[in-house]
């Protein structure tokens, strides 16, 4: 399973989500979702699919929800996971720093660098 790296200073990788996994769709949020309707939104579906009260029966589901909730709850963890995702999908921050530009796919990738007649 491919981890997302965000190098430090130490060289060390210090992070330990999987960027290529929709944490988001476990908890059945939208991205833009807050702080509390993440902390809600987990709360309801521990309650729903704890082991205890599941008869065991969904430990899977449980330990994905619990999974995206410590990725999700930490806006710093939740930052690097977004831009992991971006980048995944071909997204690059535009030069301005205000918000991001898909990535040309396919043979018009370079169509910006050959001018207006190009």
């Amino acid at each position: 399973m491919p981890r997302a790296t965000f190098y430090g200073g130490s060289g060390k990788q210090d992070t330990d989500f999987d960027e290529t996994h929709d944490y988001y769709k476990d908890l059945g949020l939208k991205k833009d979702a807050s702080k509390d309707t993440i902390k809600n939104q987990y709360y309801k579906l521990c309650y729903e699919y704890h082991p205890d009260r599941a008869s065991g029966a969904h430990q899977d589901k449980f330990k994905e929800i619990t999974a995206a909730y410590e990725v999700l709850k930490n806006e710093e963890r939740r930052k690097r996971y977004d831009q992991a995702r971006l980048d995944l999908q071909g997204y690059k921050p535009r030069e301005d720093g205000q918000g991001y530009r898909e990535q040309p796919k396919g043979p018009q990738k370079d169509w910006w660098t050959r001018g207006a007649d190009g």
